[in-house]
């Protein structure tokens, strides 16, 4: 009859087992067989021993945590916290000197500043209103021997006009001056009335003396202007009275017989042509105008001389 165990011990007892070994785990990364004796009792007090029954554990590999290495590569801005904005480097250090800072303009002016230089072409396209005043000395040739004798003076308070511009031109000829000129002192027909006239254009014939085609605008030019810092100058050179072209007069009033006043004037005067040699001085800027002129009439018997403010 078969040898048959108590059923008091159906499991081994404790004792070493597989995968420890001095208290120190093994590795988990195989599955373990563990092969367990299985005893199957009966009521009748005899057991019949069954052949070892191997069960499978399988236990799941879980590996080991390893430390990571230390990262060899610089922390970024946004890991360590550090401002992301861009800053610009350090400038090197030079030996120039540091640059000056530049004056801000300042706001113009609500009047004209004065013309510097020879600027005279700052004034082109001026007018200026204001009066005058003029004296005028008369004379005749009624005595005995013929000479000048003088006969009175006459004075006058008149409105006036100076126009400034572009020095005139005309065919292959302009205005040698840095500016063209024109006064003008009362109404034409006024007794004392003065005109002046820096140059002019003439209308002439469109063909020359041999029959070629031409410009029939002819420059003719007076007076000779000088201009330097806001001030003019200038004497009259000529007066073009062979071409029929005289633009600078003082209207003046004058006896209707020679030596003879008693019988009345010229009503509203006669245009006299002013001489050569006549003077013009002053100050000119873009807010105001001042020039005195003097001169004669060509025939001398007039001496005139007046200040122009506008």
């Amino acid at each position: 009859m078969p040898y048959s165990e108590p059923c008091t011990a159906p499991y081994p007892q404790p004792g070493p087992q597989p995968g420890r070994r001095h208290g120190i785990l093994l590795s988990a990364a195989t599955a373990a067989v563990l092969v367990l004796p299985v005893t199957a009792c009966s009521d009748g007090g005899g057991s019949t021993a069954s052949p070892p029954v191997a069960t499978t554990a399988t236990a799941t590999a879980t590996p080991p945590t390893e430390e990571a290495p230390p990262s060899t590569e610089a922390p970024t801005p946004t890991d360590t916290g550090m401002d992301t904005s861009e800053t610009e480097p350090e400038p090197e250090p030079s030996d120039d000197p540091p640059p000056t800072e530049e004056p801000v303009p300042s706001e113009a002016p609500t009047t004209p500043a004065r013309p510097t230089g020879d600027a005279a072409s700052e004034l082109w396209g001026l007018r200026y209103q204001g009066t005058a005043e003029v004296q005028v000395d008369a004379y005749d040739q009624c005595s005995v021997d013929g000479s000048r004798r003088f006969t009175g003076t006459r004075r006058y308070s008149l409105a006036g006009t100076l126009e400034i511009g572009r020095p005139r031109d005309g065919g292959d000829q302009s205005e040698a001056n840095p500016f063209t000129l024109v006064l003008s002192l009362g109404a034409p027909s006024q007794d004392g009335s003065i005109s002046l006239w820096s140059a002019g254009v003439a209308s002439a014939s469109a063909h020359d003396l041999a029959g070629n085609t031409r410009d029939p605008r002819l420059v003719l030019t007076y007076w000779g202007l000088q201009w330097k810092r806001g001030t003019v100058s200038g004497t009259l050179n000529d007066t073009h009275t062979r071409e029929g072209v005289t633009l600078n007069l003082l209207n003046w009033s004058r006896p209707l017989i020679a030596c003879h006043p008693e019988y009345g004037s010229l009503p509203g005067g006669f245009p006299e042509a002013i001489g050569t040699g006549a003077t013009l001085s002053g100050d000119l800027d873009q807010r105001r105008a001042r020039l005195t002129v003097s001169g004669n009439t060509a025939d001398g018997l007039e001496q005139f001389r007046f200040t122009f403010s506008g």
